[in-house]
C-alpha cells in the first residue's frame, strides 16, 4: 500500500505556483513605493559641455595632475564620495587625510567652472597628496615643529583644516584629544588656526596638567584674554588699556587661575557663585568593590569607592595633592565619575592610592593617577585592571 499521507503532485506544484504569485504580488507593491533613484547632475551633463568641464579643469591644475581627470570611472553615490575619490584620483600618490576634502567644498571639481587659481588649501593638499611634507607646504598658517607636523596628519576626519592645525599645536605640546577639543571650543579656535606664542604658553600648562576638567578652558582663556589684551571704555568715552598687559604665565598654575576666572565670572555676570563644595549628585551605574592583593609587600584589600559630593572631592585633592576637585561640575551633570582607591593592610586601615576618572558616556576609564599626579604602583595598576576586566570598563591607552 502507499503512504496515505504522501501529497499528490499535482497539488504540490499546485501550492508552489501559488507561493510564488503571492511573492511576485508583494514585490509588485513594494516597486510602487520604492523612490527613484537619483541621478547625479554628471549624467544630466551634455557630452560638449562636459568635455568643456573636464579641459578648463586640466587647464587650471596644469603641472600637479597625476592622471587625466577625463579617465575618471566615477565612484560613489553622495557628492562628497565622488569629490573624495576623483581628487585622490586626479593628484594623489600618496595617502591624504580624510579633513583635507574639505579644500575642495567649495568647489565641486568635475562640475564647476575651473577659473582663476588653486586656493591655497587645495595647494597644500596636491602638495601632501604627492609626497610632500606639511613642514614645506606653500600653505602654512602656524609655524610647526614636528612632532606637530606628525600630528597635523592624524586629525580627526570631522575638523576643518584650521581645525586640524590648532589640533597640531595642542597634541605637540603634549596634550590630548579632550584638551584639543575644548581649545577649539575656545575663542583661540574660533579665531582661526593660528595659537601665538603666548597662547602656546598657556595650551602647555594645561597640557602639563593632568586631573583637571578641561571643559573649563574656554572661561580661562576668556579671563586672560580680558586682563592682558581687553580695552575698556569709561563713562566720560576715553578708552583705557587692559587691566594687565603684561600677565604671563610665569609661575600660574591651572587651580589659581580657575579661582580666579570663576571670581570675575561672578563679579562680572553679577550672579550667585555656587561654590562646588555644596554640590552632591547620585551614584553612577559603575559599581565599586573590593579586591585582595599587594601593597608594599603586604596583603592588602583594595576597595573602589566613588566620590559623591565636592566635599569628598576636596579631600582627595588635598590628600592626593592634584586638582580632582574641578570635576565637581562633570560629576553633577552626571558625564564623569571619580573613584578612588584604597588599600587598607594590617599597619595601615586604609591608605589612598589612586584617583580614577571613568567617562560615563563610553564608560571608560580616561585617568588613573596616583599622589602628586604619579603613576600608580605595579601592584595597584594590576587590581585597577581586574576591576575594569570584571566591571566590562575600557580602559584608555593613556589611561595611565
Amino acid at each position: 500500500m502507499g503512504n496515505l499521507n504522501h501529497t499528490p503532485r499535482h497539488e504540490r506544484v499546485t501550492t508552489k505556483q501559488k507561493r510564488e504569485q503571492a511573492l511576485a504580488l508583494a514585490l509588485a507593491a513594494l516597486r510602487k513605493h520604492r523612490r527613484p533613484v537619483p541621478k547625479h547632475r554628471y549624467q544630466r551633463l551634455a557630452s560638449a559641455e562636459r568635455e568643456a568641464k573636464w579641459a578648463a579643469f586640466a587647464q587650471k591644475f596644469d603641472g600637479y595632475l597625476l592622471r587625466d581627470p577625463a579617465a575618471w570611472k566615477r565612484r560613489g553615490r553622495t557628492q562628497a564620495s565622488l569629490t573624495h575619490h576623483f581628487v585622490r584620483y586626479a593628484f594623489a600618490r600618496y595617502h591624504v587625510p580624510r579633513f583635507l576634502d574639505q579644500a575642495w567644498q567649495d568647489q565641486t571639481p568635475y562640475l564647476a567652472e575651473a577659473d582663476g587659481r588653486p586656493t591655497p588649501s587645495q595647494l597644500l593638499f596636491i602638495h601632501l597628496a604627492q609626497g610632500g611634507s606639511v613642514l614645506t607646504a606653500p600653505y602654512q598658517p602656524v609655524r610647526l615643529t614636528k612632532r606637530m607636523a606628525h600630528w597635523f596628519m592624524q586629525a580627526p576626519a570631522y575638523y576643518t583644516i584650521d581645525q586640524a592645525f590648532c589640533f597640531a599645536q595642542v597634541m605637540g605640546l603634549g596634550g590630548d584629544e579632550n584638551l584639543a577639543w575644548w581649545v577649539i571650543q575656545s575663542s583661540l579656535g574660533q579665531q582661526g588656526s593660528r595659537i601665538d606664542d603666548f597662547w602656546l604658553t598657556v595650551v602647555a600648562l594645561f597640557a602639563r596638567q593632568t586631573m583637571f576638567d578641561n571643559s573649563y578652558l574656554p572661561d580661562i582663556v576668556e579671563y586672560i584674554h580680558h586682563r592682558k589684551f581687553e580695552r575698556t571704555v569709561e563713562r566720560d568715552g576715553r578708552a583705557q588699556g587692559p587691566p594687565q598687559p603684561d600677565f604671563s604665565m610665569k609661575g600660574r598654575t591651572a587651580l589659581a587661575l580657575l579661582r580666579q576666572t570663576q571670581a570675575w565670572k561672578a563679579e562680572n555676570d553679577r550672579v550667585n557663585w555656587v561654590d562646588p563644595g555644596q554640590l552632591a549628585w547620585r551614584p553612577s551605574a559603575v559599581p565599586g568593590g573590593e579586591y585582595w592583593g599587594l601593597h608594599d609587600g603586604q596583603g592588602a584589600i583594595y576597595n573602589f569607592s566613588e566620590l559623591l559630593d565636592g566635599q569628598q572631592l576636596r579631600a582627595e585633592g588635598k590628600a592626593m595633592k592634584h586638582c580632582v576637585f574641578t570635576y565637581a561640575r562633570g560629576c553633577y551633570f552626571g558625564y564623569t565619575a571619580i573613584f578612588s582607591l584604597t588599600a587598607a593592610t594590617n599597619q595601615q586601615p586604609g591608605k589612598r592610592v589612586a584617583t580614577l576618572e571613568v567617562d560615563l558616556h563610553d564608560r571608560t576609564i580616561v585617568q588613573v593617577r596616583g599622589k602628586c599626579n604619579q603613576r600608580p604602583a605595579p601592584e595597584a595598576e594590576s587590581v585597577i585592571r581586574q576591576w575594569a576586566n570584571e566591571q566590562k570598563i575600557k580602559l584608555s591607552k593613556r589611561a595611565f
